[in-house]
């Protein structure tokens, strides 16, 4: 470890003072570039120390954020942030059918052992949940009829145990024919209550057919926690997945039979065998935006890190104070990590409803990202034409929510591209960043914001991943397409509209209203998705118009004076609430009722009752700012 990482480092740029310095006798074809970190992952989690110590050695200049966690960084099982993540994401399935995953009962197998971060952590995010069968590289866990309560609590005494294994499990705890049993096993006796859990007639199998009958179980959920892909396409052999070491044990989704995956690991499942069994009815995500929590938390961390290093050299800060600031933030940068799960899993439900009446928008998007060059749908796996015709015909969706994720993924990457890539820093990117770091942190370090040699790139990644989580993957290209504009001009115009309309508060009351109220409440998810995608038509029509009447050079001259526009969108919204038509004025009682019977705080109400008019905003707006 310490050779590749001392070997990564050699042919690493690097930054002085003079600027940027290239190893010696190093012949370059690319251009400069000296950001480099290194991430522990399995078998490597505890070198964060080994790795920055190697860096200090070599006078690299992000010092000890080139390796995020160590003893002056985040530990990501202590914290549980990939888990907790990954639960967030698996919680939505799980509110849209109904259910409250840590109040109610939930039959549960899994991949890993309690000893594991993803897997740990994970088993210790509800209460209610009855773990019936788990296994890992050495053990098989079975447990037909676990008592909830109990049951949490050795799952909690071998999470805190060190190295534990399944072995470790108190066999007085497992109910009636359950007990623990090799992998590498030929014959396992299988007792009735086991035949009867896995829905099978076998008296006994060997462990990895087992586990094969575990992985095929009709269970509400089933946990990835583990290392390996077990799960591939029906279309796929196991020499395609590439993973030998599982061959054995690996299943086709067609035979799964769980009704949530939730992916805590990387890879367990094939990307085609994800898009099969959502296609089958299963719920699903993908494994990146499941387990996002541990990377997002180590950019915060790495991010941080280069913030303090300019407060250090200017002498605001010690290095102790910086590590005592660091340790105190980790709650806060826990808290933004969970926001951005739960806004990424929204998204995905948003777009889902979106498709389910029309694919056209999306189709087109494809296309668009395509012609742009940021996304290979053959590369992905992302059907054409005549597949999705297919699809329709059969009464399925034209994508699946792994497909969705993929695309606005791209969707990001091509809004990021383009804002990093504009001649100026976008007029919004002093409150981006301020959105990006803890609120802590403003009053004190606010000044360095700007100074954050990635200060443009941060508030790029910001406000795409803003704009793709509220308008979903076609929201750029539609802009494109209606107005002939530049992505980042689109881009800018849906976020001048957002912020001069006071958006994020009414999102901010419907995301309350939804976690209040549960799965019985006023605010059902479906219906919080209608409206938010009402939400979303409204700054687009806004967004459209505002480009329409402001081409080319007119909008950058626009973008320098966006306080003063907002403060006019905000002036004509109080105008315009009183002096609606006859006509409109009926809708407008009749649309405010219905946001009354869910729950909205009335300021925001009156707020969201003018947004289906932002293009008459926009232009009276336009009409005051020629007259002067």
């Amino acid at each position: 470890y310490d050779r590749f990482v001392t070997g990564l480092l050699e042919v690493t740029d690097n930054q002085t003072n003079q600027g940027i310095v290239r190893p010696d006798e190093l012949i370059c074809y690319d251009k400069d570039d000296s950001y480099l970190v290194v991430a522990a992952d399995k078998g490597t989690a505890t070198f964060s120390d080994r790795a920055n110590a190697i860096s200090a050695k070599h006078n690299f200049w992000m010092e000890d954020a080139f390796a995020s966690g160590g003893s002056v960084g985040y530990d990501h099982k202590k914290m549980g942030i990939t888990a907790k993540g990954a639960w967030v994401c698996t919680r939505r399935h799980f509110l849209e059918m109904g259910i409250e995953p840590e109040k109610d009962a939930i039959r549960v197998v899994g991949i890993g052992d309690m000893s594991g971060d993803v897997f740990g952590n994970g088993l210790l995010c509800s209460q209610s949940a009855q773990l019936i069968a788990a296994f890992n590289h050495r053990h098989i866990f079975l447990d037909p009829n676990p008592d909830p309560s109990s049951s949490f609590k050795e799952r909690q005494r071998l999470f805190n145990l060190p190295r534990s294994s399944w072995e470790d499990y108190e066999s007085g705890l497992i109910s009636a024919g359950g007990g623990v049993f090799s992998r590498q096993a030929r014959e396992i006796k299988l007792s009735t209550e086991v035949q009867a859990m896995l829905g099978i007639q076998n008296d006994s199998l060997s462990g990895e057919s087992l586990i094969q009958v575990i992985l095929k179980a009709e269970v509400d959920l089933l946990w990835n926690g583990g290392i390996g892909t077990y799960i591939k396409a029906s279309t796929e052999r196991h020499e395609d997945v590439q993973d030998k070491n599982n061959d054995g044990v690996r299943v086709s989704a067609n035979e799964g039979r769980a009704k949530v995956i939730g992916e805590g690991g990387n890879l367990g499942i094939t990307q085609l065998a994800r898009v099969e069994f959502a296609l089958r009815g299963g719920r699903i995500n993908t494994d990146a935006i499941d387990n996002s929590g541990g990377v997002d938390c180590s950019d915060h961390e790495v991010n941080l890190k280069i913030l303090f290093r300019g407060a250090v050299a200017d002498k605001e800060l010690t290095k102790e104070k910086r590590n005592s600031l660091l340790r105190k933030l980790e709650g806060r940068v826990g808290e933004m990590v969970l926001s951005n799960n739960w806004d990424q899993a929204l998204m995905l439900s948003i777009e889902e409803s979106r498709i389910s009446e029309s694919q056209i928008p999306h189709e087109l998007a494809l296309q668009f990202f395509a012609n742009d060059g940021v996304l290979d749908p053959e590369l992905h796996h992302l059907p054409g034409g005549k597949e999705v015709l297919r699809r329709i015909g059969v009464g399925v969706q034209a994508l699946t929510r792994p497909e969705l994720a993929v695309l606005c993924a791209h969707a990001k990457i091509l809004v990021q591209r383009c804002l990093t890539q504009a001649s100026k820093p976008s007029p919004f990117a002093p409150k981006l960043a301020r959105d990006y770091f803890p609120k802590e942190l403003e009053k004190s370090f606010g000044h360095l914001y700007e100074k954050h040699p990635l200060y443009r790139e941060i508030a790029a990644m910001i406000q795409a991943h803003h704009i793709i989580n509220e308008g979903g993957a076609t929201i750029i290209p539609d802009l494109v397409h209606m107005t002939d504009c530049a992505p980042a001009d689109a881009a800018n115009a849906w976020w001048l509209m957002d912020m001069s309309l006071g958006s994020n508060q009414i999102r901010a009351g419907l995301a309350k209203l939804e976690s209040e109220g549960g799965t019985k409440g006023a605010m059902p998810p479906k219906v919080h998705y209608a409206v938010r995608d009402a939400l979303s038509d409204g700054l687009v029509e806004g967004a459209s118009w505002l480009l329409r009447l402001h081409p080319g050079a007119r909008f950058t001259a626009l973008m320098r004076r966006t306080e003063a526009y907002g403060s006019l969108c905000a002036n004509y919204m109080n105008l315009m609430r009183s002096k609606l038509p006859k006509k409109l004025t009926k809708q407008n009682i009749e649309f405010t009722r219905s946001l009354k019977r869910l729950g909205l705080a009335k300021n925001l109400i009156q707020r969201f009752t003018l947004i289906p008019y932002a293009p008459a905003l926009v232009s009276l707006v336009h009409i005051e700012r020629n007259a002067r």
